[in-house]
């Protein structure tokens, strides 16, 4: 959400449309909720879902510059998801993990989930 709300669209990719619709309905009821609290209008509302763009393939994502990896602890998923990443991605993205129930991300893979092939860029850690 906080990428959409500095102008960054944004492309939500799930395993299959129910949990696409989902994850849809969870933004709009999160920003339903600020809404509802008189932070943004019924107008802010639908501008800021229509900066997302919900999806079940990896197309559009030769484009992007930063990718936020979410998936649940499901290693195989992760494993697939990171070696579909480094194929689809242009070489200069960047691939943010975002640990469940956490605010921190890592440019790293999680433990267990080795870069693949010739994109360890990819995953390369956060300057300090």
């Amino acid at each position: 959400m906080n990428y959409r709300e500095r102008g960054i669209p944004v492309l939500l990719k799930e395993v299959d449309a129910a949990a696409l619709q989902r994850g849809i309905a969870t933004i709009r009821k999160n920003y339903e909720i600020t809404m509802s609290k008189g932070k943004i209008t019924a107008e802010q509302l639908e501008k800021t879902l229509a900066f997302i763009t919900p999806t079940t393939s990896y197309d559009g994502f030769d484009q992007v510059d930063i990718v936020v990896e979410a998936v649940f602890e499901n290693m195989d998923l992760k494993r697939s998801t990171f070696t579909e990443l480094a194929r689809v991605t242009k070489p200069t993205a960047y691939s943010l993990r975002t640990p469940r129930h956490s605010t921190s991300t890592s440019l790293r893979p999680p433990a267990g989930v080795p870069p693949a092939g010739d994109r360890a860029s990819l995953f390369q850690a956060r300057p300090t």
